[in-house]
């Protein structure tokens, strides 16, 4: 399971060119990522994403709730192009 200190390292993940991928031709592909936690944890990870270089805070959408007490979703959407 992933903790708040996992998001203090460098997302160093293995550069795999899309070509590899097996299927995959030129396009284009949505791609959603969603956090889902209290507001302040949303909070707290919108804007270390901000800081890392991900994405912008304003890029996610307005958190709403998930009908789970103190519970919120925010999405953030992506296009992806693959060569």
């Amino acid at each position: 399971m992933y903790t708040q200190c996992f998001l203090a390292e460098s997302f160093a993940l293995p550069a795999v060119p899309c070509a590899h991928f097996p299927g995959t031709t030129s396009e284009k592909e949505t791609v959603r990522l969603h956090i889902v936690g209290s507001l302040r944890g949303i909070a707290s990870i919108t804007h270390t994403l901000h800081v890392l270089g991900f994405a912008e805070v304003n890029a996610w959408s307005q958190p709403q709730s998930t009908g789970n007490p103190g519970e919120y979703v925010t999405v953030l959407i992506r296009q992806v192009m693959f060569p």
